[in-house]
């Protein structure tokens, strides 16, 4: 197990968690010719879903009852990753997403303080 790699359990709590067995994934995909170039891409990247995993993380930091910050966790990442989001002010994605500029606001500084490199047009 890495350091940091953990889960939330079923009670809410925060615990230990080990990650897939990328070699059995692999070993264990079956097809041909498109599909398997479609794997390829996808699961070739170890860091990559790595990447994915951790602003997973960053998005349900809160356990499962923390609904409100899974939404403006969620809404920030997908206005710094998507190109259809990016082109939205905070202003419009509060009001679109129903959510509190104050508190999407609040969330674009966490995800700048934990993914630096992670930025749009509209940061500086």
């Amino acid at each position: 197990m890495e350091s940091g790699d953990h889960a939330f359990n079923d009670a809410g709590s925060i615990e230990p968690s080990v990650g897939p067995d990328w070699g059995a994934i692999e070993s264990g995909v079956s097809g041909t010719g498109a599909e398997r170039e479609e794997f390829e891409q996808i699961a070739g990247s170890v860091q990559t879903i790595r990447a994915v995993q951790a602003i997973l993380r960053f998005i349900f930091q809160g356990g499962i009852d923390d609904q409100e910050g899974i939404k403006n966790r969620a809404v920030v990442q997908a206005w710094l990753i998507l190109p259809e989001y990016e082109v939205l002010s905070l202003t419009d994605l509060a009001r679109i997403f129903h959510c509190s500029k104050q508190n999407i606001s609040k969330s674009v500084e966490l995800s700048k303080r934990r993914f630096p490199a992670l930025r749009n047009r509209h940061m500086r």
